[in-house]
């Protein structure tokens, strides 16, 4: 029996690509307007969207840049007003 088995990948590394994509595509949709941040602990952050890595957001807050990490954000979003900066949560 020959050791190199055709390997084909499994449902679960499907999904995990195609999630990565969809999540890139959104950010790629979101870059350059204003968005709110939502972290983990419910505050908020908002602030133009200038770029993203694999774990990381970039954003220009009062004229600041901010790097978020991603594993700290609950989700993001179009920012429904004008104000930028860091508003509290629950």
């Amino acid at each position: 029996m020959p050791k190199n088995k055709s390997r084909t990948p499994n449902k679960k590394m499907i999904n995990a690509v195609v999630d990565e994509h969809s999540q890139a595509n959104y950010l790629y949709e979101h870059t350059d307007i204003q968005v709110k941040i939502v972290f983990v602990d419910g505050k908020a952050l908002v602030g133009d969207l200038l770029g993203y890595d694999q774990f990381t957001l970039t954003l220009l807050v009062k004229g600041k840049r901010v790097l978020i990490y991603k594993s700290s954000v609950k989700y993001v979003h179009k920012a429904a007003n004008q104000d930028t900066g860091l508003q509290g949560g629950t």
